[in-house]
Formats: structure tokens, sequence, C-alpha cells
């Protein structure tokens, strides 16, 4: 299971169609009957949605040339120009991506809800900080922090929906007890640093000058000159070499900060347009997904021509990339 940075996390979907977080992540809530989306969620349902929402957010990514959340690229190979201009826009740092556990196995305090966590974060940053069940790479996402103060202790405020263990995410059709949290609660969680470590930018690649089939590697430093557009230049960190590389690898933090509410609708609606059903029967949330899959009956030839598709989601989603994809011209 590779990490993920999605643009739309399930929560966040729940939120969007109006779904309380208990049915949509398979609990049997004693005040579920109090919402008009209470059908509780299965596994392969919630499974269905997540892998629309990443799909989606793939085709508009691609089409607009930038990545809707920060994301690391990893050696991408150029020919070795200075300037050179990055595959991807809205560059925000040269490097790599350093995953470090902080501490594993960190006890989840269920005395309320939300359950809370508290961690020292050293001399992490705040918002590097990332929760996980316990040896996985499924991000669990608090709705709240205090601190860190003085100390770097921080305490995270969980609710339990989002706690649900591992073993027990395929839960049964009626809903895991909500009272029973600590049967299908996790016990704890992974604390991580996600963050840019600046040590690797770039690597020049050069031909062995007295070797057959043989290459020669040195490290560079990135500048960015337009993070918008991706223009960086790049430099040798051993001033004295005398071959001439030939290509420069790449790496680098790149992405929209913040997600505009339009992009994280688009993703949403063209998700929708993409599921070949609706996940569940409720008629609020079934509305949305009406709205999107819907094909008028006269269209026109761009709408005839979508790469998205035919319905309204589709072609809506086309038109947000169309007006905010990035247009670059040539570097010299």
């Amino acid at each position: 299971m590779a990490l993920e940075f999605p643009a739309v996390p399930l929560h966040r979907y729940a939120a969007r169609i109006g779904y309380t977080e208990w049915a949509f992540f398979g609990l049997n809530h004693p005040d579920n009957p109090r919402y008009a989306c209470r059908e509780v969620w299965t596994q392969p349902q919630r499974d269905m949605v997540e892998w629309a929402l990443l799909e989606a957010q793939e085709e508009i990514e691609a089409e607009l040339r930038y990545t809707l959340v920060p994301k690391w690229q990893a050696a991408e190979r150029h020919p070795a120009t200075c300037p050179v201009r990055t595959q991807w826009g809205k560059v925000l740092a040269a490097g790599v991506m350093a995953d470090t556990v902080i501490e594993a196995g960190v006890a989840v305090d269920y005395a309320a809800d939300p359950a809370t966590v508290v961690v020292d974060l050293g001399s992490h940053a705040p918002e590097d900080v990332h929760l996980f069940l316990p040896g996985t790479d499924l991000e669990v996402t608090p709705t709240g922090r205090t601190g860190p103060g003085s100390t770097g202790v921080a305490t995270y405020s969980i609710p339990w929906a989002r706690l649900v263990a591992w073993d027990y995410r395929h839960n049964p059709p009626e809903g895991w007890l909500y009272a029973d949290v600590a049967t299908w609660g996790t016990a704890a969680l992974d604390v991580r640093a996600v963050e840019n470590d600046p040590s690797t930018q770039g690597v020049l690649l050069s031909r062995e000058v007295c070797g057959l089939c043989g290459s020669i590697e040195e490290a560079a430093c990135l500048r960015i000159e337009r993070g918008d557009v991706g223009v960086l230049t790049w430099e040798r960190t051993e001033t004295c070499a005398s071959h001439r590389p030939e290509w420069i690898e790449l790496h680098y933090l790149a992405g929209m900060m913040p997600l505009t509410r339009q992009a994280e609708d688009t993703v949403i609606r063209l998700a929708h347009a993409k599921m070949p059903e609706e996940p569940c029967g409720c008629e609020v949330a079934q509305r949305l997904w009406r709205r999107d899959r819907h094909v008028p009956e006269v269209l026109t030839r761009e709408r005839i021509n979508c790469p998205y598709g035919l319905s309204d989601g589709a072609w809506q989603a086309w038109r947000f990339t169309q007006s905010m994809k990035l247009v670059r011209g040539r570097v010299l």
C-alpha cells in the first residue's frame, strides 16, 4: 500500500455530500436515525468512491499540469540545459520526501468522542506531522490540535468514526455498534513526519569518457526562478568538474496550496460521473449523483468531444481544467 495524497479524502467527501461520518465509515450510532442519510456504508462502497476520487484527481492533474495537492516528484529526467523547466508547475521546494516515524504505536484515548492522542513532535513542524493506522499508509485525519507548546507536545482530536481498526474496515451491513469502540476502534496510531529533505535536489548525468557503457553522476543544487511555471536553474556542487553533463534528474515538491473550493468540487463531480452506480440509496446524496451523471438530449460539438465524457459532471470538470490549466512558453 503506497502513501496517497488525495485532494478529497473520504471524510471530506462524506461532509460534501451531507453524510454523517458514523454511517459512512460503517458505524451503527444511536443518532443515525436523526439524519436523512443514515444508511450504513460497507467497505466495497467506500473503496469504489475512493477509487473514483483518485482517478478523477489524476485525470484533472494530467490536464492542469500541476497537482491539486503538494506531491514530491523524484528523478524527473531532462536534458541538462539551464534553466530547465519541470514537468509539473507550482514548484514549492527542491528536495525529496522524507518519511520519518516519530513514534509508533501511540495509544488512543477513547474517554470521549472525539478521541485524543498525545505526541511529542520534537523538532518536526506540526504541519508535517501525520497520523496513520499502525503498520499501514492509511492516514487518519484529526479535526483539531492543541499545542505544541514550549515542550513540543501536541494533542490531536480525532472522531471515533475515523478510527476503525484495519481488521474491522469490512463492517457488516448493519454496522459496528458505536458503543463497542473497544472492539472495532484502533488501540494505537503511528505518528510520522512527512516532510521535504533538501539534501538531494538534482543529479547530473554524464557519459564516462574512458568507459564503454558507464556514466558519471554528481549532485547539483536547484534554485527556483519561477515556481508557478516550473522554471529552475542549477549549479554543480563540484565546480572543478571538466566533463559536460548530458542529463539532469530533478527532485522537487510541487502542487496547489491551498486547494480551492472550485478544485475540490471539480474532483467530486468528475468522480460521480465515473462511478458505474450510486454507492448508497440516500435520496439527498443521490440528487448529487443524478446531477453529475445527467446527459442532456442536445449536445454541442465541444460537448461531444469532451475527453472526460458527456455527462454534466464530466463537462463541468473539463471546463474547469481548461480555465485553470498551466500554459507555458518555451524556455530559451
